[in-house]
């Protein structure tokens, strides 16, 4: 065994007088070296904590500390040399990195390389991809990075099974599922205020259902054939409450499931990253509880959440959101929405991050959206800039208007 002799940092080997001995003590020994012998001089001693067997290094990236190995290997020569460990290639200690920093630093590693970022839900029938606020910043920063998590997604780039559209369905509100998606209030606040709860913009009840037959219509008959027809990118909204769009192309996506065998041929990304909705869903037999169930990721981070949760709204246990996964989804992406300092939510990243990966998708792939009834601006525009094509659906039957030579004004009268 090799001993610190206390004297310039050098090693003394010794040599037992008999293997049996050394097996008795439960030792080993390597060979014993001359005074003069190369290895023993200070120029090739140990420098480095990574050298020394009483260092521990931290958890995070213990492999750095593995080089040079902390006890030279012995052979025929001789034990080999102990070499410093180069400047490119540190150890961390904790007082170096707080345990904080450390999972930072852990969360952008498996980011870059998406290394055990894509979990599998239902026996590998659906994916699910769990990030924090970094890592949809890092993700969204370039197209490799933007290429490698379509990779570990396992969506094809190229051959007869591979994607030729992307469908894009903006969040799109207006009918009565989406204006009572939480139990707080009759009236809208902020951007929507003066907007009710329960009662959509329209004449009646049958009106809204004759509105929402007509979208039922046009899934059916246009989307989901395209979609189909091109292996199409479907982008929706993971709350289904809350996208009219998005509602009714799950439903009938779900009517003509088995005429696949149920197995669609599209792909269907739902992104959110509204943990406070989620959380504000209080069934506990809720899908977004049995996702969580089966992602380590989303596990992992939830005291976070919760921190967060009530950081931003002390009393947000008394919320009744109706906001929950949609649980036809193929591939699911989910951020939490946490802002990198914490304390607090910011959806910025993950937003750039769903911007990106459209414009990054458009840029190889023809592409189109969809929106309709009450809908942000910001994200129409967004794309038009990206020119990307957007379609805007009108549910209500209007009135045909037949007057080939008429102007502006008497078009409106009429």
């Amino acid at each position: 065994m090799h001993t610190d002799d206390g004297q310039d940092g050098r090693q003394e080997a010794t040599c037992p007088s008999s293997r049996q001995d050394a097996e008795s003590t439960g030792s080993t020994h390597a060979l014993s070296l001359p005074p003069n012998h190369p290895s023993t001089h200070p120029l090739f001693a140990p420098k480095h904590p990574s050298t020394d067997p009483t260092h521990q290094p931290t958890h995070l990236l213990t492999h750095l500390s593995t080089y040079p190995p902390t006890h030279p290997s012995v052979s025929k020569h001789g034990p080999k040399r102990a070499y410093n460990v180069p400047s490119s290639v540190q150890t961390f200690d904790e007082a170096e990195l707080s345990p904080e920093q450390q999972q930072n630093q852990l969360q952008i590693i498996k980011a870059k390389t998406m290394h055990e970022m894509v979990e599998e839900l239902e026996g590998g029938a659906r994916k699910i991809l769990f990030l924090t606020n970094m890592q949809a910043e890092l993700l969204a920063g370039s197209g490799a990075a933007l290429e490698r998590m379509l990779d570990a997604l396992e969506i094809p780039r190229a051959g007869s099974g591979a994607p030729k559209l992307v469908i894009n369905m903006l969040k799109s509100e207006g009918l009565s599922n989406q204006l009572n998606d939480h139990w707080r209030g009759d009236t809208e606040t902020g951007p929507r205020v003066g907007r009710w709860r329960k009662k959509a913009s329209f004449v009646n009840d049958d009106d809204e259902r004759q509105a929402e037959q007509r979208l039922d219509s046009f899934m059916a008959d246009v989307i989901i054939p395209l979609a189909a027809r091109t292996n199409a990118i479907v982008m929706v909204n993971a709350f289904t409450c809350n996208c009219s769009l998005t509602q009714s192309f799950q439903r009938m996506v779900e009517l003509q499931k088995m005429k696949w065998g149920g197995n669609p041929p599209f792909w269907v990304f739902a992104m959110t990253c509204e943990m406070h909705c989620l959380y504000g869903n209080q069934d506990p037999d809720s899908e977004w509880r049995r996702i969580k169930s089966q992602c380590r990721a989303w596990r992992l981070r939830e005291p976070k959440i919760y921190d967060t949760l009530h950081a931003d709204d002390p009393d947000w246990a008394d919320s009744r959101f109706l906001h929950d996964c949609d649980p036809n989804a193929s591939l699911m992406i989910i951020g939490d929405g946490i802002h990198t300092k914490g304390g607090k939510w910011d959806y910025r990243p993950f937003i750039l991050l769903r911007t990106q990966l459209q414009r990054f998708l458009a840029s190889s792939l023809p592409s189109v959206a969809l929106q309709t009834g009450w809908f942000e601006l910001d994200q129409g525009i967004s794309l038009v800039q990206a020119k990307t094509p957007l379609l805007n659906i009108d549910l209500r039957q209007r009135k045909c208007v037949n007057s080939p030579g008429a102007d502006r004004a008497h078009l409106i009268q009429e």
